[in-house]
């Protein structure tokens, strides 16, 4: 029998389904892969990788709202500094490209032009143009502008990712509080636009993922493993021990679930870098060749594989055994 006291392993690779429709990778090419996803059936589970983390370890989020990420990174910059019960929205600096009779967001690479500096500068001018709306900002180097909000914003948010490419009419903030923040939105447009001109490297802010912390007075600590940097900040509100080496939180005998979120490849596809995509993807396939390992020695209970596409498959000791099924094309099972 496979025991049922050492660890489920959660191993989170968005970017995933986007890699396999741009490289068809074969069977023999990434042979582990391609052996996981086709023994078993896929479920259906949440898509959002923080909603995802967050679930496994007992935190209750309500569906209507926005992951609230822009408190989480507060928190983790100011510590016990933190305000209680503060409501906090981040706003990402985008380009908006005029197409014809519709608008596309485009998240400029880093660095945006502006020093660390001269990006508070400005900041701080919003601030105090927006007074009666915003408390204080926090500018981070790599995850956006952390805005504290004077009151909760009724509103609904799309991440800048899903937006990106796409018209912009139905991914605006959507809410009680639309008409506000559509203003808010126009007149920021307008400040940068007397700050730095037509050659702007970004020329608005994205505004997403408000909300105040949650209550985790009923969640469960895991082991997260992730070296990006906001959700880190996640496992850390969590009091999951965040480590960058898989092994010690699997020999540990401590924790019920390790959860592993890898975000090279998503990166690689973001930079359109075929070369690191590629190596990801092998990595990926590599990994997973190492916990069959872990799994038939007894050290994890299952590996729970989610593509971060609304799909988990799940690969238990008896897997192993189904000969009859054979090793299908990545493509075909995605």
């Amino acid at each position: 029998m496979w025991a049922s006291a050492c660890p489920e392993y959660h191993y989170i690779v968005p970017g995933l389904e986007q890699a396999v429709q741009l490289f068809k990778p074969t069977v023999e090419q990434y042979p582990s892969l391609s052996r996981l996803l086709s023994r078993v059936k896929p479920q259906s589970v949440i898509n959002n990788p923080y909603r995802l983390i967050a679930q496994l370890c007992n935190l209750v989020l309500l569906e209507d709202q926005d992951f609230p990420l822009a408190a989480l990174l507060a928190k983790q910059q100011l510590q016990h500094h933190f305000p209680e019960n503060s409501y906090w929205i981040q706003a990402v600096p985008v380009q908006l490209i005029a197409d014809r009779d519709r608008l596309l967001l485009r998240k400029p690479s880093l660095p945006i032009g502006l020093t660390l500096q001269e990006q508070e500068r400005l900041a701080n001018q919003m601030l105090n143009h927006f007074a009666d709306r915003f408390k204080q900002v926090l500018v981070t180097k790599n995850d956006g502008w952390l805005f504290e909000l004077q009151a909760a914003a009724n509103i609904r948010t799309v991440n800048h990712e899903c937006a990106s490419e796409s018209p912009l009419d139905q991914m605006m903030p959507q809410g009680r509080d639309k008409a506000t923040w559509d203003l808010v939105i126009n007149e920021i447009q307008m400040m940068l636009h007397m700050h730095h001109g037509e050659q702007a490297i970004f020329n608005s802010l994205w505004f997403e993922n408000n909300g105040c912390l949650p209550d985790k007075s009923n969640t469960v600590s895991n082991c997260l493993h992730t070296e990006e940097c906001s959700m880190r900040a996640l496992g850390e509100f969590l009091d999951c021990p965040v480590t960058e080496s898989v092994e010690t939180c699997i020999d540990s005998g401590k924790f019920s679930k390790v959860i592993k979120y890898d975000d090279a490849l998503n990166q690689a596809l973001l930079n359109q870098s075929v070369t690191d995509s590629e190596s990801s993807l092998r990595r990926v396939d590599q990994h997973i060749s190492d916990l069959f390992s872990h799994l038939k020695t007894k050290k994890i209970s299952s590996i729970n594989f989610y593509p971060a596409n609304g799909l988990q498959f799940q690969f238990t000791g008896r897997d192993f055994y189904k000969f009859w099924l054979r090793n299908l094309p990545v493509e075909k099972r995605l």
